[in-house]
């Protein structure tokens, strides 16, 4: 007999105090006892009163505390466990979703520092160039003072006339080097703010939208791409943006060539998760295809 089936046998709340069950018992016991006479009473129904005012006496066992029955308290106890193995699952799960993040993060990071490699190839070149004629300009400069403070009062007036010209030759050399220095060093300064800008602008959801936007639209084809249309998409892309003024992404596509701005397009778009890269079966032969996971604005 369990402690619910005592209480009701007994007439009792579960909860119900000692004293409560005691007092109970012997109501119950006064009208069922043989000794009585009366003609319900037996024997059985006495024995079953013992058990249940020892049972209720116990209280409620582990298994039904709070009320609950064993079956009940199994089944709460068994909607409160989770499996190992589902646990497992989700934990496998969330590793593998920081792997994809961390690969897609160091995709687009490979790709910046590649398009940034590329513009440094150049920048060394812009400013030995610049040093260069940094140097020529202080050079000419320092023979055109000497020239002209040495040699000029020692000569005939033919002489003195054609040393004028190379004086002069000298500082239109040299001005003309300062300003190709400052040129250079200028452009140097315009390439790194470029790259630095143009990136960050691709790593902003709405810009990026905005941009592949007007790629879609200027190709006339719908998505998915393969990889030869896509890199034919920027090229067209490319050639019809023209000149924006405060575009940086713009202007770096037109600067970097279309294999290495569409490389940084690829990696920023898996980054954001907007582009997404696959690999599907033509003909028998894998090739890579590229699909947006959102809709675009028409």
């Amino acid at each position: 007999m369990t402690y619910d089936e005592a209480v009701r046998r007994l007439g009792l709340e579960a909860g119900a105090s000692s004293s409560a069950i005691k007092a109970r018992y012997g109501e119950l016991a006064r009208k069922l006892h043989p000794d009585t006479g009366r003609s319900t009473a037996s024997d059985k129904l006495m024995a079953k009163l013992n058990v249940a005012r020892e049972v209720a006496l116990r209280g409620p066992s582990p298994a039904t505390a709070g009320g609950k029955t064993s079956h009940q308290a199994g089944r709460t106890t068994g909607q409160q466990l989770v499996p190992v193995s589902v646990i497992s699952e989700v934990v496998r799960a969330q590793q593998q979703a920081l792997t994809r993040t961390e690969e897609r993060r160091r995709t687009s990071a490979d790709a910046t520092r590649a398009i940034v490699r590329h513009e440094t190839t150049r920048l060394v070149r812009i400013k030995r160039l610049a040093t260069a004629a940094a140097g020529v300009a202080a050079g000419a400069t320092a023979l055109t003072a000497v020239i002209r403070a040495v040699a000029v009062p020692g000569i005939s007036d033919a002489g003195s006339n054609e040393m004028e010209v190379v004086i002069i030759v000298f500082g239109v050399v040299a001005a003309s080097a300062g300003a190709v220095a400052w040129v250079f060093n200028m452009r140097a300064q315009s390439v790194e703010h470029l790259v630095e800008d143009a990136t960050d602008a691709l790593g902003d959801r709405a810009t990026y939208l905005a941009i592949i936007t007007e790629i879609v639209r200027s190709s006339g084809r719908a998505l998915p791409w393969k990889a030869h249309d896509l890199r034919s998409a920027v090229s067209k892309w490319v050639n019809e943006i023209g000149y924006r003024e405060r575009d940086s992404v713009a202007a770096l596509a037109q600067r970097v060539g279309v294999p290495d701005f569409t490389r940084l397009l690829v990696a920023k778009g898996a980054e954001l998760e907007v582009l997404e890269e696959s690999v599907v079966s033509a003909d028998g032969t894998p090739v890579v295809e590229y699909q947006l996971t959102i809709g675009l604005a028409r």
